[in-house]
């Protein structure tokens, strides 16, 4: 995928385990040398909140509301946009 490797032949991670390959994320034994299953969950929690943001932030960019909004009767809420 065009991502740079450690010398030690994990994928080079950033923030939020993200790689130089704009939204290609890697957790786990991918990243790291360690191979403990709590690293991974904790690397893949971590990933997945920073690829929730950033498609809410591209959502956003495109102009799409995902706010709940009520009408005016006060009937159910209903998604707007």
């Amino acid at each position: 995928m065009g991502c740079r490797f450690t010398s030690k032949g994990a994928v080079e991670t950033g923030t939020c385990e993200a790689t130089d390959v704009p939204g290609l994320y890697v957790a786990g034994d991918s990243s790291k040398d360690a191979q403990f299953v709590i690293v991974a969950a904790a690397e893949g929690a971590e990933a997945g909140m920073a690829i929730n943001k950033a498609l809410l932030k591209e959502d956003l960019a495109q102009n799409r509301s995902s706010t709940p909004s009520r009408n005016r009767r006060g009937e159910p809420y209903a998604k707007s946009g």
